[in-house]
Formats: structure tokens, C-alpha cells, sequence
């Protein structure tokens, strides 16, 4: 059953998640979904066959579990068997989707995020997504929620052969496609800059404190405390104590001290523009969606895919480019920096405002900060990872450059003290 007013701005709505795996729903969804997704959720071969989604008819449906990556979310490809007329004996299609099923209680980065309610349904279901620059896409098709359970779940189209990977962070990356990123991630924060929307409690955006401090190593400590089994946390408290071993003691005792009382970082965040920050935007989150003509002979740029929203914040602009060039280990951060701010200003001067140079200058200070406060762990992973001594060297390397930055904002800023 889908709760009253789900067809404001185009959104699904169901109760129960697992409704979503029934056929009736997959229907509606397909069916609503038409107009969005004719390009790639069910291909050139399905549209030249003279399939329409709004008339699809599921006869079956294979589900198959998929790796849940680090946040203990579950994971599913749907493979949807549809076809326009059942008796006709026409040949049917298969549509591939992704279900994703999340509670609290089983995520430990949902608990260290403040997420009680699903985050990722909340954006969707409540509409701060249906206005993205047309430049994004944002592949849900519809979310469900059980209000008792407090359990959420989301199905998307499933885009999997245009994200990155793991192995992309260590690759070099087309200058073209660097820029584009950060272009379309300009475009989202000038959106999105200072909307009032970003308070509405409606949408559990996490707070800066939260989006700081939810890899911190007392957060990953309380988990393990608390029980939670799930393998990523070992090795995410590995990863912080190879940090503190191997970063340098003056840049490490700034920054600690920043863990143990980040009021006053928070005081200046505070004074920074907010905007919707993806909070997780690194290349297995992230895709070139292609271009294609449309069936009236209009052909449409390529547009930059954003999954897994579950970390989205109301906070600085800059927690994502940086958390972005971070991620890519082979690009020059601060040029791309350079060109990020080029194109936020671009961007935020077409809707009147702008940025000023003291304004930009303490969104790098807050970016620089909050990515080695929640990155620290990974640089003292890719030095117990090392596959030979040349390569620890680097990330020894990298992680003092980024900690030694980090430091010298922290005490020039006072944040420490």
C-alpha cells in the first residue's frame, strides 16, 4: 500500500520495504519510472522490441545477494522479467534493479552518523532529492519505510557498470572526467546553498559534529564495545593506530586534541555557508552516466550518477571535493581545488551570491580538517596494506602531507585550544 501524497514530486512511498520485491509495486515502479530511465533500465534491445514500461507486466523476478560493502547495509540485484503483453506470447525483457535494505540496529555507520531513521529513504521520500541539478542523477525509484520497525529500503536502477571501483583510487584519472565531478558537485552545493530546507528535521541530515566525528577512534571503539561484529571495524581501528604510529607527533597531537574537543572547529563551521553535501562521494559512489538521443532526435550530456546517500550532511561544501580528491591518491588536490572553486563561484554568481575570499578560504580550512579526521584511518590502512616497502614510503608520505596541512589550519585557526 503506498501512504497518501507519495505523488508529490514523483516519489513512491511503500510501508513495508519488502512490499518493493512484490510484482504489483514493481510494476507501478517501472511504469512511473518510464519517463526517467528510457536510456539504460531496460536498453536499446528492450525499446526497439516496442516494450513500453508504462504497460510492463512482471512475470518473474531473481534475486541474488550482493556484497554490502562497510556500513552492514543488504544488498540485492533484482533481475526483473517483464514483458508489455503476458498472452500475446511476446518475448519478455529482463530489467536489472538494486534493493537495499537498511536498519540501525544492524549499521554501525548508520549508529556512528546519528541515522535512526534511514537517512537515504528520508532525502527521497520526503523530496529534498526531486529538485538535483539536471546534471546528477540520483538512481532511486522508489523507497519504502516502516514507521514501528524503523526499518527503511530503497530500490534503484541499477547503474553498477558506470560507477568506479576500489582500484580506480590508485589509478590515474582522466582530466576530463576530474573536472566534470567537481563541476557537477559545484552544481549540487550551489543548489542547495543555505536552504532553508537543510533544517528540516524531516530529512536526518547529519549534523557537522557527526559527519567530523563518525569514524573518529572512539566512535569505531564504542562499536566494538557495544558488541557490533561487523569485520570492518577491526580493521578500521588497525588503520587509526598505524596513523598514530607513523604520522608526525606534532601534527598528531594537534589533531587529537581536536577529537578530544571539537567545539570550537564546530563554532567555525558554524559560521560557514551550509549546503547538501553528499558526504560520501568517492569513486565507487560515483559515475558518468553517458548521454544518449532521445526518441525526439535531442541528445543529452552526460550526467554524473551519486549513489548512497546515507552519509548526507547540512555543512560545508568542501567535506565533498575533498573527500573526492582524497579518495583519487594520483590527482594534484590543489589544482583540482582550484578548479572546484572556479565553478562554485561560477555556479553560485548565476543565482546572485557570492563567495568570498575569506568565505572560500575557511571552507578549505574546515574541508582539510574534517577529511584527515575522517580519513586517518585509511592513510594508516594504506601502510599496513603496502604491498612493498617504495610503496609504504608513499603513504607515509601522504599521510604526513595531509596531517601536517591539517595541523598547520588547526593552529592558525586556534581550533585546538
Amino acid at each position: 500500500m503506498r501512504e497518501v501524497g507519495w505523488s508529490e514530486n514523483e516519489r513512491l512511498a511503500w510501508q513495508r520495504p519488502e512490499q518493493l520485491l512484490q510484482a504489483d509495486a514493481l510494476e507501478v515502479v517501472l511504469g512511473a519510472s518510464h519517463a526517467c530511465w528510457p536510456g539504460f533500465l531496460f536498453g536499446r534491445a528492450a525499446r526497439a522490441s516496442g516494450h513500453d514500461t508504462a504497460r510492463a507486466r512482471v512475470v518473474a523476478v531473481q534475486r541474488e545477494a550482493l556484497k554490502g560493502g562497510v556500513s552492514g547495509a543488504h544488498l540485492e540485484r533484482l533481475l526483473v522479467e517483464v514483458v508489455n503483453q503476458p498472452a500475446s506470447g511476446q518475448r519478455s525483457v529482463i530489467v536489472p534493479l538494486i534493493f537495499k535494505r537498511m536498519r540501525p540496529e544492524q549499521s554501525w555507520l548508520m549508529r556512528s552518523s546519528g541515522d535512526v531513521s534511514c537517512r537515504e529513504v528520508q532525502l527521497w521520500r520526503h523530496g529534498l532529492l526531486a529538485d538535483v541539478p539536471v546534471a546528477l542523477c540520483v538512481p532511486v525509484l522508489a523507497a519504502a519505510y516502516d514507521e514501528e520497525r524503523e526499518e527503511g529500503a530503497l530500490l534503484l536502477a541499477d547503474v553498477s557498470r558506470w560507477l568506479g571501483t576500489l582500484d580506480d583510487c590508485f589509478a590515474s584519472a582522466p582530466l576530463d572526467q576530474v573536472t566534470r565531478y567537481l563541476d557537477h558537485l559545484a552544481r549540487l552545493h550551489a543548489h542547495y546553498w543555505q536552504d532553508a530546507r537543510l533544517s528540516d528535521a524531516r530529512f536526518a541530515l547529519a549534523s557537522v559534529e557527526q559527519a567530523l566525528l563518525m569514524l573518529a577512534p572512539a566512535a569505531v571503539e564504542a562499536q566494538l564495545a557495544a558488541g557490533d561484529a561487523h569485520p570492518y571495524l577491526p580493521v578500521s581501528r588497525a588503520g587509526w593506530n598505524a596513523f598514530f604510529r607513523y604520522g608526525p607527533a606534532a601534527a598528531l597531537e594537534r589533531i587529537q586534541r581536536v577529537f578530544a574537543a571539537p567545539p570550537a572547529f564546530l563554532a567555525s563551521a558554524a559560521e560557514a555557508p551550509a549546503t547538501l553535501v553528499h558526504g560520501d562521494a568517492w569513486p565507487a559512489n560515483i559515475g558518468l552516466l553517458p548521454g544518449e538521443r532521445s526518441f525526439g532526435g535531442t541528445h543529452t550530456g552526460s550526467r554524473t550518477i551519486l549513489i548512497d546517500w546515507a552519509l548526507a550532511t547540512a555543512g560545508p561544501a568542501t567535506f565533498d571535493p575533498f573527500w573526492l580528491l582524497f579518495a583519487w591518491r594520483k590527482v594534484d588536490t590543489r589544482r583540482a581545488l582550484v578548479h572546484y572553486r572556479t565553478r562554485l563561484t561560477w555556479h553560485l554568481a548565476r543565482r546572485g551570491i557570492h563567495l568570498s575570499a575569506a568565505q572560500w578560504r575557511l571552507l578549505v580550512d574546515l574541508g582539510i580538517v574534517r577529511t584527515v579526521m575522517a580519513c586517518g584511518e585509511t592513510m594508516g590502512q594504506d601502510i599496513l596494506f603496502a604491498r612493498n616497502v617504495a610503496q609504504q614510503a608513499r603513504a607515509i608520505a601522504a599521510l604526513a602531507w595531509w596531517a601536517g596541512w591539517a595541523a598547520r589550519v588547526i593552529e592558525r585557526r586556534g581550533w585546538d585550544r
